[in-house]
């Protein structure tokens, strides 16, 4: 009985197995090179010839913009948007406020650094100009006097 199940599934996998190899299939790299050629045979523009500003970037604010403005109450960015026409920017309000988000979530840890830098400054020049001199001047003057015989 125990020969028969494991015989079952030898055959099997081996079937899959063959079944598996003899179906030519494309990767997904294979497909895209596929889909690339055939367009540019076609004559249309690939959209690898569009810069990777337009291509890339510009696509994901968009997609992040969207996912944002969801959270965002309309007036907040209504005003965003007369501020940005005010200031003759070609911009919507949503790309603002992503590419705002974005940076203020990039440099918050700046602002944290230079707490940590001021913070090392003053402790340093506080060691340096007033605890030495003090610590000096005390072991000075409990320490005795060295008499040289002559």
């Amino acid at each position: 009985m125990f020969a028969l199940i494991i015989s079952i599934v030898v055959f099997g996998s081996v079937s899959l197995l063959v079944v598996a190899l003899s179906r030519p299939r494309l990767s997904a790299i294979e497909a895209r090179i596929a889909s690339l050629r055939t367009q540019v045979a076609s004559g249309q523009v690939s959209e690898l010839a569009l810069p990777f500003e337009e291509r890339v970037l510009a696509p994901m604010v968009r997609g992040f913009g969207r996912r944002l403005s969801n959270f965002l109450p309309a007036t907040f960015l209504a005003g965003v948007q007369k501020s940005l026409g005010t200031a003759g920017l070609e911009m919507t309000a949503v790309t603002f406020v992503t590419i705002w988000a974005m940076c203020v979530g990039a440099f918050s840890s700046v602002g944290l650094l230079a707490v940590v830098v001021m913070g090392g400054l003053v402790t340093s020049t506080l060691l340096t100009l007033v605890v030495l001199p003090v610590v000096y001047y005390w072991l000075e003057t409990r320490r005795s006097p060295v008499r040289t015989t002559g």
